[in-house]
């Protein structure tokens, strides 16, 4: 699964997304889960892109992955 799909942790739990249906690994199985309960906020920030959700940022990486980010400085 990880290889096919787009991950996103958000308050420490790793979320795995493919085609927007969220999953979640529970063992070695993969389970459909309902979305987090508060989307993304998308901040653009001295030409950069951010995800902000409960005053954590985000960015993607190059694979898509979101990754947890210090809060810029200014913002």
């Amino acid at each position: 699964m990880p290889g096919l799909a787009t991950t996103l942790i958000i308050g420490g739990f790793t979320y795995y997304i493919v085609n927007d249906v969220y999953y979640r690994q529970y063992g070695a199985e993969y389970v459909q889960v309902a979305p987090p309960s508060e989307a993304l906020n998308i901040v653009d920030y001295n030409g950069k892109r951010y995800y902000v959700r409960d005053g954590r940022y985000y960015q993607r990486d190059i694979d898509g992955n979101y990754i947890e980010v210090p809060r810029p400085v200014g913002l």
